[in-house]
């Protein structure tokens, strides 16, 4: 969003999407994927291709902090999107930090995932700036799977 200008990207992602259209291409969901908004970025809608060329919408953010919960990461994004985006939206990318505290953050994550009726939850898996791979760590990868294994049942028991 800092190299051009939310016309010029509507205007590609609109021909790009006609293109698979006219091809003939219908097995195709179209995600569009945004990072959470901070406070003080410009506003998300301003991006928005438009309802008729989008299936999905995705947010991409992360457990950064200690102090990071699902509402502090990913509540203001949440409601600008519902302001104008009637899509389904799932976690499209996540980690939470290796770091006291980081089973009560996945079980949050998957959580507030579940309160919220996204789709899914994507982690990132690769060690860059923050330890975010959950190999190696078994309490971590426990939470994970016990969390994740919540998030897809259908009465939040822990069975699938």
């Amino acid at each position: 969003y800092r190299h051009t200008r939310p016309s010029t990207f509507i205007a590609a992602w609109q021909h790009i999407h006609n293109l698979f259209v006219s091809a003939g291409a219908r097995n195709i969901i179209w995600l569009w994927t945004i990072n959470r908004v901070a406070p003080g970025e410009s506003a998300i809608r301003r991006w928005w291709p438009g309802a008729q060329f989008v299936d999905w919408v995705g947010i991409d953010a992360y457990y950064r902090k200690t102090s990071s919960r699902f509402r502090s990461v990913f509540g203001k994004t949440l409601a600008d999107l519902h302001m104008f985006a009637q899509k389904p939206a799932l976690v499209t990318e996540t980690g939470v930090a290796s770091r006291p505290g980081q089973v009560r953050q996945i079980a949050g994550l998957f959580a507030g995932a579940k309160r919220h009726h996204l789709l899914g939850v994507v982690w990132f898996d690769i060690n860059a700036k923050q330890q975010w791979r959950l190999e190696g760590r078994p309490v971590a990868l426990k939470a994970f799977r016990v969390a994740a294994s919540w998030f897809g049942s259908a009465s939040g028991s822990g069975r699938p």
